[in-house]
């Protein structure tokens, strides 16, 4: 597994038997491709191998694909459908250039539920045309084993999987960086005398989306796969049924940092690092408030409306994210700051750290993260989102995006998570 060197001694229904036509050591393969694949998907939901693969002949995929689903003399399946399984699939053609042109010529592009390709175009000796197979398998995680987890009084440690991951001295570009966060409720119960820390309580029940949480991983890398490996290693050694649900969204940059509307997003997050960590961090607990929502976008509103009616909407320009002279109270600056004056300061600051998220033919949107040192800083913006104020004005946000999950989180300082779990304080 380490090093994917090919054993001597493999059984006839092993994956690379299967695939090279033979259970000898070192025999070449009868046919190949080029493979282009990929892993995809979310712990919470659908994950496996985008498989993609390219040949000069369509015969090269249905010899591998016959000696996987057992459709040969020997009947014998690949072993690799003990784990995963084909849930979508297809053949494709793709046209050389020339060819390409000549299909679009005129400005006709022709489209066929079926097409019959009877060899490959080879122009000065040169491959320009290829097949491919498309198929989207889903894994079976129960079938998988892991390794014994990491713990200390039966609480996992995630630094011990972070350096396991990505050790400190090999992951200086793909640095793993995370914070741990509680609901009220679950922070509570470690810690019944919170009050007297200083921690004030942070309900969210009242909110849209309130769906609860007990724990919250909030983790950065510029890796998605050493996310979903982290994700992985956390939730596969917790305690046995000590997990109701959970969900893991894995954010992206979007273009130069913008939400999926076409606005950049945190326009004035403090830069200097000292005023985000006042902005951020509470003076006498030395934790933070966090306020995390998972907003949904209508994708199809967004791109029918025209540029100076979403800018009206947010108040700022989309190009250069410039706050508008005339905006709306309604506006999510407006919102936001609590006034639609020109050059008016915000009441009350957070710092972001929210990135977009899924996909165009399913879920998209934001997943909207903050941080602030009071949680009256969130219940100032929320209020005033949702029309819970005097003027009962809603943010015009709103009209293309909803929020469907949320909740509040404490974040304690290194210390603190340190003190709370050196003895077990988790009620039965």
């Amino acid at each position: 597994m380490e090093d994917s060197i090919e054993l001597k001694n493999k059984p006839v229904t092993s994956h690379v038997a299967r695939m090279i036509g033979s259970a000898d050591y070192d025999a070449p393969s009868k046919y190949k491709i080029v493979r282009q694949s990929q892993p995809y998907g979310t712990l919470s939901g659908d994950a496996g191998l985008l498989f993609i693969a390219y040949a000069a002949d369509t015969k090269n995929f249905d010899f591998m694909l016959d000696r996987m689903t057992g459709d040969c003399e020997d009947r014998k399946s690949d072993d690799v459908m003990r784990f995963t399984k084909c849930v979508t699939g297809n053949y494709w053609y793709f046209p050389s250039v020339p060819e390409f042109d000549r299909l679009v010529g005129g400005g006709f592009i022709v489209f066929a539920s079926q097409m019959v390709v009877l060899g490959c175009i080879l122009q000065l000796g040169v491959l320009f045309t290829s097949y491919i197979v498309y198929s989207k398998y889903k894994m079976s995680y129960e079938n998988i084993l892991f390794a014994d987890a990491y713990t200390v009084n039966g609480t996992p440690q995630k630094s011990r999987y972070v350096d396991s991951i990505c050790p400190r001295h090999l992951c200086r570009e793909d640095e793993i960086l995370y914070g741990v966060g509680f609901g009220f409720d679950f922070y509570r119960k470690i810690n019944p005398d919170f009050e007297h820390k200083r921690v004030e309580p942070f309900e969210y029940h009242e909110r849209s989306g309130a769906l609860g949480g007990d724990i919250f991983i909030h983790a950065k890398c510029n890796n998605y796969g050493k996310l979903f490996e982290l994700t992985q290693a956390i939730i596969n050694h917790l305690p046995p049924r000590s997990v109701d649900r959970f969900e893991d969204i894995y954010g992206w940059v979007y273009r130069d940092g913008r939400d999926l509307s076409g606005f950049i997003d945190g326009t004035m997050n403090p830069k200097d690092p000292d005023e985000r960590a006042e902005v951020a961090i509470n003076t006498y607990t030395g934790g933070s408030y966090g306020l995390v929502q998972k907003w949904i976008h209508d994708m199809d509103l967004l791109r029918s409306t025209p540029d100076n009616i979403k800018e009206k909407w947010i108040g700022r320009t989309i190009e250069h994210s410039f706050a508008l002279h005339d905006k709306s109270i309604t506006s999510h600056i407006a919102r936001m700051i609590g006034s639609a004056e020109r050059g008016k300061w915000p009441k009350f600051r957070i710092v972001r750290q929210s990135q977009p998220y899924g996909t165009l033919s399913g879920e998209a949107g934001l997943l909207f993260l903050a941080y602030a040192a009071e949680i009256k800083n969130f219940n100032f913006m929320l209020d005033r989102m949702t029309g819970d104020t005097e003027d009962r004005k809603i943010d015009d946000v709103m009209r293309f995006s909803h929020c469907v999950t949320g909740n509040y989180l404490y974040f304690p300082s290194q210390e603190e998570l340190t003190r709370l779990f050196t003895i077990d304080k988790l009620e039965p």
